[in-house]
This record gives structure tokens, sequence and C-alpha cells, in this order.
């Protein structure tokens, strides 16, 4: 199952260069890109993200007000903070609002492969333990239904003898 990654940041520069990262390697597509929070929101729905990258320092909404409104929308998307501000109150922020990490500009390669492929596995193993869930709600309301039958059917033979 291909992950939907969003990037957003205000930087022509630094946008083209994490669109240009070898995503699909680590099972990601780009679902949609953004120069500030509020471009971000207008494509929130239909990107789908399963992970967000965002700068904080952004034109219209920053990345920390997008991730916070973002988190609402998506709890599940795993949100990453890429930004050149080593700021103690960005990051208090950042995580009380649930981002998953804080990386500081210019982000080294190999900590960029090492975070998109721990995370895509994260995330897979979230959704394959969603899915299980899913699939024993189905079995046990198929159980409980049948049960049900059974016992109604049964207890109806008891009523009228």
């Amino acid at each position: 199952m291909e992950l939907q990654v969003m990037i957003l940041d205000d930087e022509y520069i630094i946008l083209d260069g994490l669109c240009s990262f070898p995503w699909s390697d680590y099972g990601y597509h780009i679902s949609a890109t953004a120069r500030n929070g509020l471009e971000g929101l207008e494509k929130l729905e239909q990107a789908k993200p399963d992970l967000i990258l965002t700068d904080v320092k952004m034109p219209g909404m920053d990345g920390l007000d997008f991730a916070e409104k973002a988190h609402e929308i998506y709890p599940n998307a795993v949100i990453v903070i890429l930004t050149g501000y080593d700021s103690f109150a960005y990051a208090q922020k950042a995580i009380s609002i649930g981002v998953e990490e804080y990386l500081l500009k210019p982000v080294d390669y190999d900590e960029l492969k090492a975070m998109a492929a721990r995370i895509a596995g994260e995330i897979h193993a979230r959704k394959e333990k969603q899915q299980e869930i899913r699939d024993l709600k189905k079995y046990f309301n198929r159980s409980s239904s049948a049960a049900e039958i059974q016992i109604c059917g049964k207890s109806s033979v008891w009523k009228n003898p």
C-alpha cells in the first residue's frame, strides 16, 4: 500500500529538493505540495496524507498552526517539522500538538532516509493493527448476530412447547 506524503515549504528550492527525494523507495507518493499553511489546508482533504512535512515560518499560516489543524482533521497523519529555526518555543508547541519529529534545516540526506523508512514502518504497522481490529469487529458482529438468531429461534421454541 502506497503512503501519501504532503510537503509544505515557502522556499521553492527546499520544496523542490524535498520533492526530488526518492519517496517511492520508501513506499510513499507525493500527494500534494503547498507554499504555506492556507494552501495546505485547501489541499489537505484531497491529499489524505499519511505523512506531512512542513516548514514552520511561512506566510499566511505558519507550519505549526497548519500542523495543529491538520492533526485535528487527520489525527493519524504523522507530522514532521522541517525548520531552520532552533527555537525551544517552536519545539514545545510542536510537541504539544503531536508532531512526531522536529528536524533542523539543512536536513541531512541520511537523516531524511532514516526518518522516511522508520515512519513508513510505523504507519504500516498501525494500519495493519487497525485493519485487524476492523476484521475482528466484523467477525464479532457476524458471530453475535448468528448467536442472536439461534437464541431467538430456540427461545421461541421454548415459549411455545
